[in-house]
C-alpha cells in the first residue's frame, strides 16, 4: 500500500501543478494526457453497472477455475493425484474450490 499512496501523492501533486493551466480537466498520467471529469464520471457509472459487473465476474470465474486446475496439473507433475482414483479426488477438488472461489470473487465484484 505505500506504493499506492506514494503514487496517489505524486499524482495530486502533478495535478496540482498541471491543472493551472487547465482547471477544467484532470492529468491522467505524468505522459501528459487530460480526462474530461464528466467523461471518466461516466466510465465508472458504466463500470459499476450491473451488466458489467457480471461480465467482470464470469471472465474471473473462468481465470479462477483455469488456475485450480493448472496447480492440479503442478501436483500431477510432481506425483501426487497421478493413480485414476487421485485423479478422480483431484477433479472433485477442483469442481469445490473453484465453486467456493467463485461465489467470493461474485461476493468481491458485487
Amino acid at each position: 500500500m505505500p506504493f499506492v499512496r506514494a503514487q496517489l501523492e505524486l499524482a495530486t501533486s502533478e495535478r496540482q501543478q498541471t491543472c493551472k493551466s487547465r482547471p477544467d480537466q484532470i492529468p491522467f498520467s505524468s505522459s501528459g494526457y487530460y480526462v474530461d471529469p464528466a467523461s471518466y464520471l461516466g466510465r465508472t457509472d458504466l463500470l459499476t453497472a450491473p451488466h458489467a459487473k457480471f461480465i467482470v465476474w464470469v471472465i474471473l470465474s473462468g481465470l479462477l477455475y483455469h488456475l485450480i486446475a493448472g496447480i492440479r496439473h503442478l501436483l500431477m507433475d510432481v506425483g501426487i493425484g497421478e493413480t485414476l482414483q487421485g485423479g478422480r479426488q483431484g477433479a472433485v477438488m477442483i469442481v469445490v474450490f473453484s465453486v467456493i472461489s467463485i461465489v467470493l470473487a461474485g461476493v468481491w465484484v458485487w
